[in-house]
């Protein structure tokens, strides 16, 4: 199993993938299982990276950024039991599946993460998925039901998407438990309402909390933070000595990996070289370069000085997954088929995410959920409009008989 890190990016949330066991490979020659999530996982962290940098091309040079690539990746292979056609190609390989991969296989990958994610009861880490699906809609397509229940244990709850008021008070609340409060309030009732009716909703739930391996020590003395805009801001950092801390300086980088409790996670700092902005640094990043660097950290004796933060943000990601590659799921004409039986489509409405991060001596706290509205063209209803002229006829069905008969040409009464 590949080393699972949970690491800060300038307050990015990153969970890097791990190797389990599928069974096929879509339109290719059986592959290895670990060779395949393998491939899976570092796709998954090319994702990653991309979603993190479009996000980042989106903040200003003062404003801090905290999110969670893997409840964009968690939520969206879910839906890809629902997709079909150039939806799923855009979806999987967006999410670094590659186009055409197997959806078993990604469901299984999906299921095997998750799973070794929650695997060491040294760590609080929560993860949860729903479904919410109406009641007048129809009903959920069965292989959609049966994939989101088996492989990402979504629990499914049927809604009146016309109670807009109540089904945001619902999926609000259910978030508010499965991210132990961090995240208050996501949804809206406007985001239920609208010319064309919404037929579903999905979410995801990403939860942390870790004690670090020694707690840090608050410095009674002032240090000063520069940011990129010329500002000097004094604040007292938290300060650690590590005789052996995985550590790297070189590309204009340095690197320190900061252990929680357990072992299995670590928090990773990256802070640019003197006179480079942030955003250069992440511009750089990739799946490829990540590795690198971190075959690079060595145990290192290192004293380390960095403020406490608590950052929390809001997302509206419909502008960018589609400049990472997903379009055709926001088209009216394409959207999910199989979500409900009916074939649908059902196209995605609204895509958010909430997330926040506290840091402070103890560890960190974070907490992240990620909803996916859909919604489709408002049905026609066929209408008998007696505008003008017409016949009337009362009959008596039991027998056939003609009661009474007449025309209408103009209304009265």
């Amino acid at each position: 199993m590949r080393a699972l890190a949970l690491g800060l990016l300038a307050s990015m949330m990153i969970l890097s993938g791990c190797r389990n066991n599928t069974d096929e490979q879509s339109g290719q020659l059986p592959v290895q299982p670990d060779i395949l999530q393998t491939a899976f996982s570092e796709g998954n962290t090319q994702f990653a990276f991309q979603f993190f940098q479009k996000l980042t091309e989106k903040t200003q040079p003062d404003q801090n950024l905290v999110c969670s690539p893997l409840g964009v990746q968690l939520l969206f292979s879910l839906m890809l039991n629902g997709a079909e056609g150039q939806v799923y190609d855009e979806i999987a390989e967006t999410l670094g599946y590659g186009k055409g991969a197997a959806l078993e296989a990604i469901n299984r990958h999906c299921e095997a993460l998750q799973q070794t994610l929650l695997a060491n009861d040294k760590l609080r880490l929560h993860i949860a998925n729903s479904i919410w699906h109406g009641k007048r809609v129809g009903n959920l397509h069965p292989d959609f039901a049966q994939a989101t229940a088996q492989f990402y244990k979504a629990e499914a709850y049927e809604v009146n998407f016309r109670d807009a008021v109540g089904t945001a008070q619902r999926i609000n609340e259910w978030i508010r438990q499965h991210t132990f409060g961090m995240i208050e309030k996501l949804v809206e009732p406007s985001d239920f309402r609208g010319p064309n009716p919404v037929t579903f909703a999905g979410v995801n739930c990403l939860y942390f909390k870790g004690l670090f391996e020694r707690a840090f020590e608050r410095s009674k003395v002032a240090s000063t933070f520069h940011t990129e805009t010329g500002q000097k801001v004094p604040f007292y950092p938290m300060v650690q000595r590590f005789e052996a801390v995985p550590y790297w300086k070189g590309e204009g980088v340095e690197i320190v990996a900061l252990p929680y409790q357990g072992g299995a996670v670590r928090l990773y700092l990256l802070l640019p070289e003197v006179g480079r902005s942030v955003r250069a640094l992440v511009a750089d990043l990739e799946a490829g370069r990540w590795e690198q660097w971190l075959s690079q950290l060595r145990p290192t004796a290192l004293r380390v000085e960095l403020p406490r933060f608590t950052i929390e943000n809001r997302h509206d990601l419909e502008g960018v997954l589609k400049a990472l590659g997903i379009r055709a799921a926001f088209d009216p004409k394409k959207g999910f088929t199989k979500v409900y039986d009916d074939k649908g489509p059902d196209w995605i409405k609204i895509v958010r995410q909430g997330a926040k991060i506290v840091v402070n001596e103890e560890g960190t706290e974070a907490g992240a959920a990620t909803v996916v509205i859909l919604e489709r063209s408002k049905l026609i209803e066929p209408v008998f409009r007696a505008d003008r002229p017409f016949v009337y006829i009362l009959r008596h069905e039991p027998s056939g008989a003609i009661l009474f008969m007449g025309i209408v040409r103009q209304p009265a009464g």
